[in-house]
Parts: C-alpha cells; sequence; structure tokens
C-alpha cells in the first residue's frame, strides 16, 4: 500500500470516531460516526467516496433517531 495523497475529509462535530477507510469496485469509501461525545444519541453515520486525487465524489448521512450507532 502506498499513501498517495492525505487530507482531512471532516472536523464538524465534537466528535468523530469509528473510521474505516476500504476500496470496492475501485473506489475508495471512508465511513465514520460524528456526535457530540462518544456515547451521546445523536450519531449520524457518515458515507464518502473519492476519486484518484481525493476529491469527494459522494457523500451520505445515515441517522437513526435515539439509536447508539457505534
Amino acid at each position: 500500500m502506498k499513501i498517495n495523497w492525505l487530507k482531512t475529509v471532516h472536523q464538524n462535530a465534537k466528535h468523530n470516531a469509528f473510521t474505516d477507510l476500504c476500496t470496492f469496485k475501485n473506489q475508495l469509501f471512508c465511513t465514520f460516526r460524528e456526535a457530540t461525545n462518544h456515547v451521546s444519541p445523536d450519531g449520524v453515520i457518515n458515507i464518502l467516496t473519492f476519486d484518484d486525487e481525493g476529491h469527494v465524489l459522494w457523500r451520505e448521512k445515515i441517522q437513526i433517531p435515539n439509536a447508539d450507532l457505534r
């Protein structure tokens, strides 16, 4: 594996955690949870895809009220 670029993709929440990075069908996917704190019920899952130069191609947020999305 080789690092081709490094980029901050999100820093709007007080707590961002549980990240994952993988490729699927030649696309790079990044997922993470953002919330007020580690155990807060306001968590949102973010899913982002990137091109080869690090530009965001697609962004989706998944939120389930009163659910622990860790």
